[in-house]
């Protein structure tokens, strides 16, 4: 789909570039943050104050993305739809889950129902194999598993390769968006050109 036609698309509806060049900074934030805490996690002496930080960085960034793409107000349903047609985000895009956005943007209700909720203990910030932390996940705040990369926040469980491959994947369809722009924006002003030249 060329960038003239999606201009013109769903009744006119602006796909302004603006939207590709503000996704592409949140997948730059999340790719610089996945690319420390792999860093990190390297070290064998490892800051647990750090990794958590870069967690909580890429999280977020995963977050913005996925408003971008499904967003919750209803007049702006065909930004997001037309993005995700031009960019070919599939229907099963791990970056449609709700859940995490929803948890981070509603982080005081979240602690308020985790604190409330009777637990013979609670484990926070826990970096390491699942295994090596012997209670239910109910009873986890805030763990993260290297060997997996599965995140348990709050008690719910997300795995983070998927989400991850999935960004690399939308970064790679925004390059070549940006490519089409270029090469549209050229093709439109020789146009221009030559017909001033008749």
């Amino acid at each position: 789909m060329s960038l003239h036609v999606a201009l013109h698309l769903y009744g006119g509806f602006m796909l302004h570039p603006m939207y590709f060049l503000a996704l592409e900074a949140q997948c730059t934030a999340f790719q610089i943050a996945f690319a420390e805490l792999e860093d990190l996690l390297a070290n064998k002496h490892r800051d647990i104050d750090l990794i958590w930080s870069r967690i909580f960085s890429l999280l977020t960034a995963g977050a913005n993305i996925s408003k971008f793409l499904w967003p919750s107000k209803p007049q702006a349903e065909m930004r997001g739809k037309l993005l995700r047609e031009y960019l070919s985000v599939p229907v099963d895009s791990p970056l449609k889950d709700r859940s995490i956005r929803n948890d981070f943007e509603h982080f005081d209700e979240r602690l308020d129902t985790f604190v409330t909720q009777e637990r013979a203990n609670i484990f926070d910030g826990g970096v390491g194999p699942r295994a090596a932390f012997p209670c239910s996940e109910s009873e986890l705040f805030r763990h993260f598993d290297p060997e997996t990369w599965q995140c348990i926040y709050q008690g719910r469980s997300y795995p983070l390769r998927p989400v991850i491959r999935a960004v690399i994947t939308l970064r790679e369809e925004i390059e070549r968006t940006k490519y089409d722009m270029v090469m549209t924006r050229w093709a439109d002003a020789m146009a221009r050109e030559k017909a001033a030249e008749e």
